[in-house]
This record gives C-alpha cells, structure tokens and sequence, in this order.
C-alpha cells in the first residue's frame, strides 16, 4: 500500500516536508510503522494548480504541466525515461496524485507529444472527477492508452530492416 499527502506551512522559512519526515525519516517512520509498513509520499501543496500537480508526481520529473481550468484536467509532459516512473507500477503514481489534487491527470511521454499535436489528446467533453473511482477509471484508460502506443512503437522498431554494409574487399 502506498499513500500520498501534500503539506504546506503558513511560517515562513519552515520546510513543511522536511518537518513531516522528521530528521532521517524518524518522524514519517513512526507512522509509516503504525499503518504496518505503508509507504507514504509526502510532497508540497501550492495553490497553484500546475505546481501542485507537478509535485503530487513526485518523484518524476516533469517537464511541463498545463492546466485545463474548466475540465478541472492537467496535461502532463514528462521525458520518455521518466514516463513509467510518473504512471507508477500500474498506475499507481498517476492515480494517487489524482486523487490526491482532485485534477484528472494526461501523462504523455516526449515522443509522443512529438508525433501528435496536444490540442488533440484534449478531451472534447468536460470530465467532472467527482469520487475516486472516476478518476481510478480515467487513469486506468489512460494506462492503457500509453501501453499499447509503446507496444505500437516497439514493433515498429522490431519490424525495420537491419542493414549491414559490408566493406568491398580488393581482392
């Protein structure tokens, strides 16, 4: 199991996550034994909306965060090498930052973006994520989505020719 919680301080010059953790993870520890053994992420709330779904994915890193204010929706562009660590083993990343933002969340990986334009991976209808379960759906599509344009770009790769020059000899 694994949690997720976003901490802010109203002190100024007060590390909110640090104090959380505790010196050495002691503090974060004594609840992470307390909840037998549940990992938790502690990562930094802001009120902005880019900067707060770009941390819920921590540990990614993100590269670019839109934010679609009325579809209540976050398009995420993240390096390729860090596209699995953003969705997390089985969604498990991507769906806990949703949840925890309460923003629908659109990962797409660099190469992807390159071979299609954003305005179109846009939902044409508002998604509303009222509970979890919406969002768990709309991030296990999107999981799904992701799976086979990899799958879709591996076997383009395994289908190319090789091509192997071979030096004339002189005789």
């Amino acid at each position: 199991m694994r949690s997720k919680v976003a901490v802010a301080a109203r002190q100024e010059g007060l590390d909110p996550v640090g104090s959380c953790v505790g010196q050495r993870g002691v503090r974060i520890q004594n609840i992470v034994n307390e909840l037998n053994g549940e990992k938790i992420d502690v990562v930094l709330w802001s009120p902005d909306p880019a900067v707060y779904v770009a941390n819920a994915l921590s540990p990614a890193q993100i590269e670019r965060v839109e934010i679609n204010a009325e579809e209540k929706t976050a398009f995420v562009k993240v390096s390729d090498k860090q596209l699995s660590l953003c969705i997390g083993r089985e969604g498990q990343n991507a769906r806990l930052a949703a949840k925890l933002t309460g923003w629908r969340i659109d990962i797409k990986g660099s190469s992807d973006l390159a071979t299609e334009q954003v305005s179109a991976s846009r939902p044409k209808k508002p998604v509303h994520v009222a509970g979890a379960s919406e969002a768990e759906s709309l991030l296990k599509i999107k999981l799904e989505e992701a799976l086979r344009e990899k799958a879709a770009r591996e076997s383009q790769e395994a289908a190319k020719p090789e091509v192997v020059r071979l030096s004339e000899s002189t005789g």
